[in-house]
């Protein structure tokens, strides 16, 4: 079963492409970082988004790749973000 944030996040994605003219299409286990859908401009734009929209901090100790290797890694990353601050 797929996470639905998964799912938010790889659209969120797409959308962010698609205002600079790229068709891509993201599904939730694709590779971002090695696929080229991810870069480093927008996972700053990424990371700031799911601050606002989630309510989380994501620090230095969190922007390794492996915690943005696809969408399912980082909603993995914003649960257990979450999970420590309640």
């Amino acid at each position: 079963m797929t996470d639905p944030l998964a799912i938010e996040i790889a659209a969120w994605i797409e959308a962010d492409l698609h205002e600079e003219g790229r068709t891509q299409s993201v599904a939730p286990d694709e590779a971002l970082l090695d696929g080229g859908a991810l870069d480093s401009v927008r996972l700053l734009k990424l990371v700031s988004w799911l601050e606002e929209a989630r309510g989380v901090t994501i620090g230095a100790a969190e922007m390794v790749p492996d915690n943005f290797a696809s969408a399912r890694a980082i909603a993995a990353m914003v649960a257990a973000l979450k999970g420590h601050s309640s």
